[in-house]
């Protein structure tokens, strides 16, 4: 995930609740949290970028569903706003029938 934007760190987790393994990471210096959606054979598919509501530096990630909803939600941590965001997984695509 290199080519990404100096991808600082990644978190494994089941986003989209398909019962597939997806990647979260954290773009250092580009703003922003990365999202690979894993097709289960091993492959990805285009990656996702959510930009984030501030001009900081995420440099670490971890997931957890926060608010008991069955999705997973994103925590970063922030270097240079010295700050924790919570990204709340609020899209309907992320719960699989």
């Amino acid at each position: 995930i290199g080519v990404f934007g100096d991808p600082q760190t990644a978190v494994v987790g089941d986003f989209n609740n398909d019962g597939k393994s997806d990647i979260a990471f954290a773009r250092s210096w580009m703003y922003n949290i990365g999202m690979l959606i894993g097709t289960g054979s091993g492959g990805f598919l285009e990656p996702m970028m959510f930009p984030a509501d501030y001009n900081g530096n995420p440099v670490l990630i971890a997931s957890q569903d926060l608010n008991n909803d069955g999705k997973l939600d994103i925590i970063v941590i922030d270097d240079d706003l010295n700050s924790i965001g919570i990204i709340l997984n609020t899209c309907d695509c992320c719960i699989s029938d």
